[in-house]
């Protein structure tokens, strides 16, 4: 009983510090949520030597015995950042994790899936609780301002059939543990405390910046001058000032370049943190040449005096710069004329048709229609700066004549074609029929025949 007492004693602070169940929320504040759920699952080792005598395992200068009542403290933190950035955490609360407890361990299991399902849980932990197991979390404002409790475990270490031996060659490679040669006399035992911790919280009163950009995309020709609007502000739902940096961006090519900000209507210079009031805004002027590739223009803005906002996904907005491409496309015959022998029924004729890039932008797709005696062929494919492809369109004739054949090729979309005056094209493809050769005149008795042998 004295060993008892002073073990509670080493821990007199933590236990002091708030009584259990204790909240910190202001009543102006959103209303109370559970914000998170953790799974714990530390565990106690007992070990007695050879000579008989067993180790102080936790430090408090007396030997840990099995059968023994223990106390034991833990320190937790909150595990994810994004909910710590979001709520501000008002108690803690802490539950032994039992085997019959499916239905707690699922809930957590939604927010924390570290250690593994309810089958491994069951299996590697579950199995291996002290009796008389309980459990429960202290914390003090401080502690949760850093989302941060300490939970204090009360447990008897028994009964051995529930611990794990951990002189068994066959658990330490379970536990993935060094095999080691004991000696006579020497024991190993291992318990398990699970629980699960459930962190509540309300939500933080956090600025709410945005940044826009208009227009959001444009298509110009390399080397063109675009203007763009960008707009900063804090929405109204934030009941402070507070200030931000602000930020423009050219993105070329995977590569971040500076643009300046030129304010509109009285803005304030951006090169120093800006101070919004709240349901104010700024705007902003941007200048910037299209490059022989698309490109983005992006704004930014980021709180300065807090490290939170309360929609990051509205701090930036981009616009997009479509450069304008010159597709062209030629047509001529593969041969011409075609002559089509008189001792031949038919002739396949054909043209080839060229697409390609007059300018040495980024790849695009293009689409290429032929249309001919044979009807409208369709192809597409990816032209880079300065690419081409070329393919034939062939039909068949019976006769001699004149067939006309045409081509056309366009970037996809259609509307970034520069230059359209030579986005079409057409040819023609003459055969000439030849007739037989004269056979002269016919003397009676005499003809001729052709054969194979």
């Amino acid at each position: 009983m004295f060993k008892k007492l002073i073990s509670m004693l080493l821990v007199a602070a933590v236990l002091a510090a708030v009584p259990y169940g204790a909240a910190f929320a202001s009543p102006t504040e959103g209303q109370e949520q559970v914000i998170y759920m953790s799974i714990a699952v530390p565990y106690f080792d007992i070990w007695r030597h050879s000579d008989g005598h067993w180790q102080d395992t936790n430090g408090d200068t007396y030997p840990d015995r099995p059968t023994e009542g223990k106390l034991q403290v833990n320190s937790y933190y909150l595990p994810d950042e994004s909910v710590r950035n979001r709520f501000k955490v008002t108690r803690v609360e802490a539950v032994p994790l039992l085997l019959n407890d499916r239905d707690l361990f699922e809930r957590a299991y939604q927010y924390d899936k570290h250690l593994g399902n309810w089958d491994i849980i069951r299996k590697r932990y579950l199995r291996y609780e002290p009796d008389n197991l309980t459990v429960r979390a202290y914390f003090d404002e401080e502690s949760l301002a850093h989302g941060a409790c300490s939970l204090v475990w009360r447990a008897s270490l028994s009964p051995l059939r529930k611990a794990l031996d951990l002189t068994n060659p066959e658990v330490r490679a379970m536990l993935g543990l060094p095999p080691m040669n004991f000696a006579p006399g020497v024991q190993g035992w291992r318990w398990y405390f699970p629980a699960v911790i459930t962190w509540y919280g309300v939500p933080k009163q956090v600025p709410d910046f945005y940044a826009k950009i208009d227009p959001h995309s444009v298509r110009a020709k390399p080397g063109q001058e675009l203007t763009f609007t960008a707009t900063f502000g804090l929405k109204e739902n934030y009941p402070l000032s507070t200030r931000a940096v602000l930020k423009g961006l050219h993105v070329i090519g995977g590569k971040e370049y500076p643009v300046t900000l030129v304010p509109l209507d009285g803005a304030p210079d951006p090169k120093n943190p800006i101070e919004f009031q709240p349901g104010q805004q700024f705007k902003y002027r941007v200048k910037v040449h299209a490059q022989n590739r698309n490109s983005d223009i992006v704004v930014k803005i980021n709180p300065v005096d807090t490290s939170n906002d309360a929609n990051w996904s509205n701090n930036r907005d981009e616009a997009r710069i479509s450069v304008l491409v010159d597709v062209a496309v030629k047509i001529w015959p593969i041969k011409n004329p075609y002559v089509l022998s008189w001792l031949s029924s038919s002739l396949t004729p054909g043209v080839n048709v060229r697409a390609y890039r007059k300018d040495d932008g980024d790849p695009v797709p293009v689409k290429l229609t032929m249309n001919g005696p044979v009807g409208t062929k369709t192809l597409t494919f990816t032209l880079g700066g300065k690419g081409f492809k070329t393919v034939q369109y062939f039909f068949t004739v019976t006769r001699g004549g004149t067939w006309k054949v045409s081509a056309e090729a366009w970037p996809e979309p259609k509307d970034l074609e520069s230059y359209p005056p030579d986005n079409r094209a057409s040819t023609q493809v003459t055969v000439v029929k030849r007739e037989p050769p004269p056979t002269g005149p016919r003397e009676p008795g005499i003809h001729g025949e052709l054969g194979d042998i």
